[in-house]
C-alpha cells in the first residue's frame, strides 16, 4: 500500500508540474496536430517498412539460399530506417503522453498498447538475432515465424492506438 500511495503522490505531483504543457497542447490545434502527425507519420514509415520486409521474407522460397542471404542483407538496411522512425514514434509518443499523463495512466487501452509496443521491440530484437543465425533451415523457419508474429503485433498495435484515440 505504501508503494501504491507513493506512486500516486508522484503521479499527482508530476501531473501538476505538466499542467502548463497540457493546457498548451489542449489550447493549440496546430501544436496537437503537429505532434499527432509526427507520431502517425513515423509510425507509418516504421510499420510500413517492417510489414513490407516481413511480407518479402514470407514470400521467399525456403529452398533458395541465395534469396535468403540477399533478403537478410536487405533487412539490415531496412532495420536502420525502421529504428530511426521508431525513435520519432517514441519521442512523439512521450510528448503526447505528457500532454495528459493522468488520463493516459488510467486508461487500460494505453497499457495494452504499451505492452504491444514492448512485444514489438522484443520480437524485433529476436528477429535481429535470428537473422544472424538463419543459415540453416531451422533458423530460417524461426525467422519466418517471427515475421508472422511481427505482422500480427504491428496490426494489433495499430488497433490499440486507434482504440486509444477513440477513448
Amino acid at each position: 500500500m505504501l508503494l501504491l500511495s507513493t506512486i500516486q503522490a508522484a503521479l499527482t505531483e508530476l501531473t501538476a508540474w505538466l499542467e502548463p504543457w497540457r493546457r498548451a497542447v489542449g489550447a493549440s490545434s496546430l501544436l496537437s496536430t503537429i505532434l499527432l502527425y509526427l507520431h502517425l507519420a513515423a509510425l507509418l514509415v516504421a510499420g510500413g517498412l517492417a510489414l513490407a520486409a516481413d511480407r518479402a521474407l514470407l514470400g521467399i522460397d525456403c529452398w533458395d539460399l541465395a534469396a535468403r542471404r540477399r533478403h537478410v542483407a536487405d533487412r539490415r538496411a531496412t532495420h536502420r530506417v525502421v529504428l530511426r522512425a521508431l525513435a520519432v514514434v517514441i519521442a512523439s509518443g512521450v510528448v503526447l503522453l505528457l500532454s495528459d499523463l493522468a488520463l493516459f495512466c488510467e486508461l487500460p487501452t494505453f497499457w495494452v498498447k504499451m505492452g504491444l509496443v514492448v512485444a514489438l521491440f522484443g520480437n524485433a530484437a529476436a528477429m535481429r538475432h535470428d537473422e544472424a543465425h538463419c543459415q540453416d533451415d531451422a533458423g530460417w523457419h524461426r525467422l519466418r515465424r517471427r515475421a508472422r508474429l511481427s505482422v500480427a503485433l504491428w496490426l494489433a498495435t495499430l488497433l490499440a492506438g486507434t482504440a486509444l484515440a477513440a477513448a
